[in-house]
């Protein structure tokens, strides 16, 4: 090797050391995620100031829209009536010239009556010989002036009539002709203002589009920018709960070779036993939320989240509600809570809303006419997508005709809070109830559950997973299996990750045999899993679709047995936060269902 060669090579090396030491890869810390969350806020401050900006754009547009619209309106009724007023004056110039062709006919009769006349007296006066001759020559003045007199006598007072009946009649034609020209000209003067109003209408009517567009991009752009910092949120408790050790659970160091749960659960009030905010079955109402913002119709969000339906009509159904008495299932869910009333809309929609409801001739207080508000981009209360509360109301619609009755109007049932608010949505959606075509119930109408945040971070729960017996078995519904939503659910909640101390199998021994002296269904624990268990070896879990823990399965030298996971969580932690555990453990909690059983 020689030396250039050699110094090739060391420059390479020295390159490559460079690069590797200048280029460290750095883990992504707290002080990251925060710079990336204040960035995210600053964004958001800022499309809320170009949304306000263009709303007020908007109301402008509009505002120059409807004066436009309305002088148009008044130009397009003024030359409508000058139109009329064209006919009218044509009509009359007609009917004059018909008048003045009348006339003359007349003139020229009476003047060829008048020759005839005339001839016939100068025959006659010519014939007279003796008088010709002896009185009058050819040349004669007399002669002249008594023919002139005969002339002017034969019925020159009806000729003179018609004359002057002809000179008027020609008089008005020029005046109403002349009157014509100028309709005309003030209906082409009319016809051109409108065109530049129609052009100028044209125009806002781009200008509302365009501005409605925009209104629509800013708020997609704001509504990732929340779920962007919901994520970077969670983002940040995940890590400071990895660094903690997360303070909400275990908090001793975990020991080689023993058992620990870790999992995750919403940050809620909800039901941590069902990783949701309400029961975690059926249709998740943020959920449908987040699906209609992504573009779904309400009977794809609810034939998504019941499966094997179809949703049909069936008309006729009336149900007795408490408190209120028997009414139509219509009137009914006019008067649904739930959700919030009416439907975000863009002013297009609200006057296009408004332009439908009067072409169905619904009178001015038919509640059918409220539908759309212009959404408050500050909360999410004041309205939802138009096809998320349709969804809400085929749900309540089935859930209520399958319920007992008198059904109650609290949220033990459904909320129903009366009035008509809903009156547009149960039009749009009138008689529809959703249908089973699965194995349950197949035919007839769901029993359609529904809460408000069903998902644990991957969907929404068996109903069995749920609802089932102690051992975690129970009747699994065609059309109450979970499904997956997060990738189009509106992120209400965030989440937080945990875990539990460490747990020797002989501890977890214990607490079996503290449960069958303890627990509330300690018989049938005693009876159905520890008898059939014996001394514990191995604990597995059986989880379901959403990741939620169906069956927890004890293995001991006597057999196998389940429990469900439900029943597993309350056991667990009635136990290890007792005053007679046992074992010497701190308190710990399984903050839910959704969890895997790990060794350290």
């Amino acid at each position: 090797m020689n030396l250039v060669q050699c110094a090739y090579k060391l420059i390479l090396v020295f390159l490559l050391l460079s690069f590797t030491l200048a280029t460290p890869l750095m883990a992504r810390d707290a002080e990251d995620i925060q710079q990336d969350l204040d960035n995210a806020q600053k964004e958001l401050s800022a499309l809320e100031k170009e949304l306000n900006a263009k709303k007020s754009s908007l109301t402008s547009v509009t505002n120059q829209k409807k004066n436009a619209q309305s002088e148009l309106n008044s130009v397009k009724a003024e030359i409508e009536e000058q139109e009329i007023q064209i006919e009218v004056v044509q009509l009359e110039i007609s009917k004059l010239e018909t008048d003045y062709e009348i006339q003359n006919l007349e003139k020229e009769q009476i003047e060829e009556q008048q020759e005839k006349q005339l001839t016939a007296l100068y025959m006659n006066w010519k014939g007279s010989e003796d008088i010709s001759s002896t009185l009058l020559s050819a040349e004669d003045p007399i002669k002249q002036n008594y023919y002139l007199e005969i002339l002017a006598e034969t019925d020159q007072e009806g000729l003179n009539s018609t004359y002057e009946k002809l000179a008027n009649l020609k008089a008005d034609l020029v005046n109403t002709q002349e009157q014509k020209e100028e309709l005309v000209a003030k209906t082409e003067e009319l016809n051109n203002k409108k065109k530049t109003l129609e052009e100028l209408v044209r125009q806002s009517d781009q200008a509302v589009a365009q501005a409605d567009q925009d209104i629509g991009g800013i708020r997609s752009r704001i509504s990732s920018n929340q779920v962007q910092q919901s994520e970077l949120i969670d983002e940040k408790q995940q890590l400071e709960n990895e660094i903690s050790g997360d303070t909400q659970g275990g908090q001793q160091t975990l020991i080689s070779g023993q058992l620990y749960f870790s999992g995750s659960v919403i940050n809620s009030p909800g039901d941590p036993s069902s990783d949701a905010f309400g029961h975690g079955i059926g249709m998740s109402q943020w959920g449908a939320y987040g699906a209609a913002k992504a573009g779904w119709s309400a009977e794809k969000i609810v034939t998504y989240y019941y499966s094997r339906t179809k949703v049909q009509a069936r008309s006729g159904v009336m149900i007795n509600v408490s408190g209120y008495g028997v009414m139509s299932m219509e009137d009914y869910v006019s008067g649904l809570g739930e959700v919030p009333d009416y439907a975000c809309g863009t002013v297009q929609q609200i006057n296009d809303w408004a332009n439908y409801a009067n072409q169905q001739k619904w009178s001015a207080n038919d509640p059918r006419r409220q539908k759309y508000v212009l959404d408050n981009t500050t909360t999410v209360w004041d309205c939802w997508p138009e096809e998320s509360i349709k969804a809400q109301v085929l749900a309540a619609r089935s859930y209520a005709a399958t319920s007992s009755q008198p059904i109650c109007t609290s949220a033990a049932c459904q909320v129903y809070k009366g009035g008509k608010k809903k009156a547009w949505a149960a039009w749009q959606t009138k008689d529809k109830y959703i249908y089973s075509t699965g194995s349950t119930a197949n035919g007839s109408i769901i029993r359609a559950f529904y809460s408000s945040y069903n998902s644990n971070g991957k969907g929404t729960a068996d109903n069995d997973t749920i609802w089932g017996s102690n051992s975690g078995d129970g009747s699994a519904y065609s059309y109450l299996r979970s499904v997956d939503d997060s990738s189009f659910t509106y992120k209400y909640l965030g989440r937080t990750n945990w875990r539990t101390n460490s747990y020797s199998i002989s501890e977890l021994n214990i607490m079996m045999n503290w449960c069958v002296n303890n627990c509330t269904t300690r018989s049938w624990f005693k009876s159905s899993v520890k008898d059939r268990v014996g001394n514990l070896q191995s604990i597995g879990i059986q989880k379901e679709n959403s990741g939620r823990v169906k069956k927890v399965i004890f293995k001991g030298d006597k057999g196998t047995a389940t429990v469900s996971g439900r029943y597993f969580r309350t056991m667990f932690n009635k136990w290890i936060n007792s005053s007679n555990k046992g074992v010497n453990k701190p308190a710990d909690n399984l903050k839910g269902i959704t969890f895997s059983s790990l060794t350290r």
